[in-house]
């Protein structure tokens, strides 16, 4: 687990437009000890996909490209583990949005997952916020829209830390490895 973060609690904001139920879903993981432009460098990375399969193995099965390199307008296949009850377990997304001057990023679904529970939208959205020169935030939010009658698959929605975990601890492990690589190089 990591240490030194904070985690705010989640959030909901929801608005009803036209027979349909608009809202998003937050959270923010305060990193004190990493830069925002190393976290924003794993989370634009076009190898992000692959690499979130060996930091999460329990929770993703296998991620496919189907069409595009892992910047704007990738297609993915995600299959998560058969042990990950309630929410879906397959569904395709595609890169929306890599900005690198905000350090954000769109993740939407365009086939299966949610879209098959009444939701017309569901897309992901993580951005890196700077708080100092070694500090930021990772938010992460999940924005949707249900049809009425759907309502109940709203609760399989989350904004959850493990993602921004994974991450993050990733980070220290590879700077505690370049770390104890120069230490046995200059011995």
């Amino acid at each position: 687990m990591a240490f030194g973060n904070h985690c705010s609690s989640h959030h909901l904001r929801c608005e009803a437009h036209q027979a349909q139920l608009h809202a998003n879903v937050w959270s923010e993981l305060e990193v004190p000890d990493i830069s925002a432009e190393d976290v924003w460098a794993v989370y634009s990375s076009p190898d992000l996909p692959k690499l979130i399969v060996k930091l999460m193995p329990s929770y993703f099965k296998r991620i496919d490209y189907i069409l595009g390199d892992g910047h704007v307008g990738t297609i993915l296949n995600i299959t998560l583990q058969p042990t990950n009850s309630g929410s879906p377990l397959t569904w395709q997304e595609q890169f929306i949005e890599i900005n690198h001057s905000t350090s954000t990023k769109v993740v939407r679904t365009i086939n299966g997952g949610f879209l098959n529970m009444g939701f017309t939208l569901y897309e992901d959205i993580f951005q890196i916020n700077r708080t100092g020169s070694k500090s930021c935030v990772i938010r992460s939010t999940v924005n949707f829209i249900i049809l009425p009658g759907s309502e109940s698959g709203a609760s399989f929605v989350t904004a959850d830390w493990s993602f921004a975990y994974a991450i993050v601890d990733y980070i220290r492990a590879n700077r505690a490895n370049n770390y104890l690589a120069s230490k046995t190089d200059s011995q």
